[in-house]
């Protein structure tokens, strides 16, 4: 009896298979590319400068 219940189980269809590896593919993909986006943004981030007017004013003296 357990070599009938043996025969019986079938695994996955190759194309579900196929369909499960490539959408783990594209959202281990996409997860990665979202996290460096997120690591590079902070190194090219500009620091913003300001320099106040100043005048020199010279009388001869």
């Amino acid at each position: 009896m357990n070599r009938n219940i043996a025969r019986e189980k079938k695994g996955l269809s190759p194309v579900i298979a196929t369909v499960i590896l490539i959408s783990v593919t594209i959202v281990v993909a996409v997860s990665v590319a979202y996290w460096m986006g997120s690591i590079a943004s902070g190194y090219t981030t500009f620091e913003q400068i300001e320099l106040p007017t100043s005048y020199a004013r010279w009388d001869g003296n």
